[in-house]
């Protein structure tokens, strides 16, 4: 547990960089608090905003070493998506936004620090929308939220995508 608490510390200090962000999701090991553990493990949750930022953390990560004499150490990657770049020019978000000021709805976009499936399409250049759910905050913690006063908007906003065609949103070959 102590290689673990230490190693915990360096790899915080080592994806503290502009692009990448850590969240030490579950921690587990030892039986009880007069045994040394014989094993310990953490699992990370990480996020990348840039393929270079996730390429320089990996690589750190899979090069870590132990600080105590018989310690191993082992990174494995569990599950992965793709950095999903801004593209200024997303036609389907030019859109979206249009059929928001219709509605008289203010509606803006930017990259989450999430991982969705929409990372595979937003990655490969894809016309691609992520976060069309309800208004709120705090995803997955304890004060996560939504505003009920926004469900209205956010559904009219959702039957105006559905009911006005799409324009073309990508040059055919």
């Amino acid at each position: 547990m102590d290689e673990l608490v230490d190693q915990l510390v360096l790899v915080r200090g080592l994806v503290n960089q502009p692009g990448t962000e850590l969240n030490a999701g579950r921690i587990t090991g030892g039986t009880r608090a007069n045994v040394v553990a014989g094993r310990a493990e953490a699992e990370l949750g990480l996020r990348f905003a840039t393929p270079e930022a996730q390429r320089r953390t990996l690589d750190n990560l899979a090069h870590l070493t132990p600080l105590r004499p018989g310690a191993k150490v082992r990174a494995e990657v569990l599950s992965s998506r793709p950095t999903w770049p801004v593209r200024p020019a997303n036609p389907l978000l030019r859109h979206v936004r249009s059929l928001a000021a219709a509605l008289g709805q203010n509606l803006d976009g930017a990259p989450a620090g999430g991982a969705g499936d929409t990372n595979i399409a937003g990655a490969r250049g894809l016309p691609t929308l992520d976060g069309l759910g309800a208004v709120g905050a705090g995803p997955h913690a304890r004060h996560e939220h939504i505003r009920t006063d926004q469900l209205a908007p956010r559904i009219a906003l959702l039957a105006a995508l559905l009911a006005v065609p799409l324009p073309r949103l990508r040059e055919r070959p």
